[in-house]
Parts: structure tokens; C-alpha cells; sequence
């Protein structure tokens, strides 16, 4: 389910702070994180913000792939959501949903949690030591998620 969120310019507020979305700026290691006309990150900019920003959530994931995470940043930056993560509240982690958790986090947007179930195995470590796949698109290599390359999938 995927969703475009038409803000009215002087009426962009952000629902949990009530801060004006226009006012917010992002500092990453005292630099403000550039944002082009298409809202692309770099690859210091998010390792940066792993690295600094204090998460509410673990995770149980060992690796992100940078593609997956820039895109859903780029889209969210255009005013789409697309659903909330799962995190199991006993462990404080999210389950699924990381890379959305971590494009959300970067846009200064808040995300919907929904509650769930965890493996024995799952253990939460922090997102700063969380290793970024830079040269492979994940999406590229699965059938059923190749969809999202593109922006085809967004139109109504």
C-alpha cells in the first residue's frame, strides 16, 4: 500500500512534534546532509548518520543495502509512506522493516510501528555497526522486488 502525502505548504506539520516540516534542517557530523533536486543520499552522509544518530530501535540485521535505503529516502522526501515496520517490544527490535526504519529516521520522518514476534536467535545490536552493501542492488537480484527500481510502482 503505498500512499502520497499532499502537504499544504504552511500547514506541514509533523504530527508528533508539531515542528513545521519546512523549518527542520539535518546536521550530520556539523554538516548540513545535501539534498539535491532528486533527494539522493551519499554514501557519507548515511554512514554518518548510522554512526551518530540515536536510534529507539535495534536492530537484528547485520547488513542494509545503501540502494534500497537511498531510494526509500528519495521517495519518503516526495511524500510517500509506505507502511509501518515491526519490532518486537520484548528485544526493542525491528524485525522488518530496517530498511524503511533507517530511510524514515534519515528524513526526520516518524513511522508507524507495529508490534511482533521474534526468533530465539535474534539478538539486537546498534545500527552503527550495521555493514552497508555499496556496490550491489538488492532489489535488482530478486524477482519479486525488482518493481522497485523504478518509480512505475508509485503511480496510482
Amino acid at each position: 500500500m503505498f500512499f502520497k502525502l499532499n502537504l499544504i505548504q504552511d500547514l506541514a506539520l509533523d504530527p508528533i512534534t508539531k515542528t513545521n516540516i519546512n523549518d527542520i534542517e539535518f546536521i550530520v557530523n556539523e554538516t548540513e546532509i545535501s539534498e539535491t533536486k532528486t533527494n539522493e543520499l551519499t554514501n557519507e552522509e548515511l554512514l554518518d548518520f548510522l554512526k551518530i544518530h540515536e536510534f529507539e530501535h535495534s536492530t537484528s540485521h547485520k547488513k542494509l543495502c545503501f540502494a534500497v535505503v537511498n531510494r526509500i529516502y528519495r521517495r519518503v522526501k516526495l511524500g510517500y509512506t509506505f507502511g509501518g515496520i515491526k519490532v518486537c517490544r520484548d528485544k526493542n527490535i525491528v524485525v522488518d522493516g530496517n530498511h524503511r526504519y533507517v530511510a524514515y529516521s534519515i528524513a526526520g520522518i516518524r513511522i508507524d510501528v507495529i508490534d511482533a514476534t521474534s526468533s530465539i536467535c535474534d539478538f539486537a545490536s546498534g545500527f552503527a555497526d550495521i555493514y552497508l552493501e555499496f556496490l550491489e542492488d538488492w532489489d535488482a537480484n530478486n524477482p519479486k522486488t525488482e518493481k522497485y527500481l523504478n518509480d512505475d510502482f508509485l503511480i496510482d
